[in-house]
């Protein structure tokens, strides 16, 4: 691919991904979607937690984890909700997830534009 195009594209799809939803949702949409929502259908979802946490009053903590790599720059994405004692939830956070889901396949996509450039 000739890199004048290589670069057109790229251009092209930053404006779409920019401009649509086409890169996915954001963490915070991903996480908002689950609150209300019982545990069970989150668990089928997305699979047993990482880490669980009792609490006093009953309720408890899911945590998942995932761990990339952005060159030398390692990356501990946690989401966690709070499950309260009749199994609903009722809050989330994250820590560290801002280059998950489709800005990671951003990355890639332009990596592999890069790498045929100098090809």
């Amino acid at each position: 691919m000739k890199p004048r195009r290589a670069a057109a594209l790229a251009l092209v799809f930053s404006v779409l991904c920019f401009l649509s939803s086409a890169c996915g949702t954001t963490t915070s949409d991903d996480m908002k979607k689950w609150v209300d929502a019982p545990e069970s259908r989150l668990l089928a979802s997305w699979g047993a937690p990482d880490n669980t946490a009792a609490l006093p009053d009953g309720g408890k903590v899911d945590t998942w984890v995932t761990s990339w790599n952005i060159g030398n720059d390692l990356h501990t994405c946690r989401k966690t909700f709070t499950v309260d004692s009749e199994g609903r939830i009722t809050n989330w956070s994250d820590s560290d997830c801002d280059f998950d889901g489709g800005l990671m396949s951003w990355l890639g996509l332009m990596g592999a534009i890069r790498s045929a450039q100098s090809n």
